[in-house]
């Protein structure tokens, strides 16, 4: 019996027809194929569901804890919007100290140390009142001022960051850098997302062990001290506990529309600057 010809092939397949010697699916079936693995994917939703159950899961069991801090940026004028420079001036703060950076000096950094220094960005930018500075020019600032030196300087990553393995690259970065250079010396990053920065510093907490403490200057309920809303310092008890913590922080931030986008779009590096996924972080380490 001789095999139906292609156009009876094609009809049954629903109409693809693969060129004879071709190595590439049929454009149709290569669609239902896509649609198959888009469909076995998990909606960001859901996702946000499950990241927050890990998430009080990890502060039932005190891996994570979150503590107020007494102020929070744009408590004073000068402050607002100074993100960008309150979480790398954490981690200078950090790598200066003896162990690790207080909350009074973080709180200090945020009603105080951030303030000439936004002021003098924004006037070299040509940036009026609050506006937004990206984090490159505050980094270059940093370093040109002697507020983080270059050599301490572990270098910049970025990605998606809800894949797992753009976390896991930061991550590494973070803990012990691309080789494992300072595995055993503090580190420190600012990470910025959705038009927010964070900061984080390892802090060594005996035993050769470190514990990651997320610091954000943003007002919040869960900071509040004696009825007032503040800023945050979060103290995750390991790199797997971080891990947790920034991918509840990453969902919680998503909106509606946000949730929308990410569920109709797979990730594409070339359209990153319009993806609410996209995250970048710089790092740097005691040398």
């Amino acid at each position: 019996i001789q095999p139906p010809p292609p156009s009876f092939t094609a009809a049954a397949a629903g109409g693809a027809v693969a060129r004879p010697g071709s190595l590439h699916p049929p454009d149709q079936v290569r669609y239902k194929e896509e649609r198959l693995v888009r469909k076995e994917r998990l909606s960001i939703r859901k996702m946000r569901d499950k990241y927050t159950h890990e998430y009080q899961m990890h502060r039932q069991n005190k891996k994570i804890q979150v503590f107020g801090l007494n102020t929070y940026q744009g408590r004073y004028n000068g402050s607002t919007n100074g993100c960008t420079v309150i979480s790398p001036l954490v981690v200078a703060n950090h790598l200066r100290s003896s162990h690790a950076v207080s909350d009074r000096t973080i709180e200090d950094v945020i009603d105080s140390q951030c303030i000439s220094i936004l002021r003098d960005i924004r006037s070299k930018l040509q940036l009026e009142g609050a506006a937004l500075i990206i984090p490159s020019d505050v980094h270059d600032y940093m370093v040109d001022h002697k507020l983080l030196k270059q050599d301490q300087f572990v270098g910049a990553t970025g990605g998606n960051i809800i894949d797992k393995q753009h976390m896991i690259d930061f991550l590494k970065l973070l803990e012990s850098g691309e080789k494992g250079e300072h595995k055993n010396k503090r580190s420190g990053a600012a990470l910025f997302f959705r038009e927010h920065v964070i900061s984080m510093v390892k802090v060594p907490i005996g035993g050769g062990q470190f514990a990651y403490d997320l610091v954000d200057s943003l007002p919040s309920s869960t900071g509040q001290l004696s009825g007032k809303m503040g800023a945050t310092r979060t103290r995750c008890k390991d790199l797997t506990s971080l891990f947790v913590c920034l991918r509840w922080y990453a969902c919680k931030k998503f909106s509606e529309s946000n949730c929308t986008y990410i569920d109709r779009n797979e990730w594409d590096e070339s359209m990153a600057d319009f993806d609410p996924r996209v995250f970048q972080s710089f790092v740097w380490a005691d040398c």
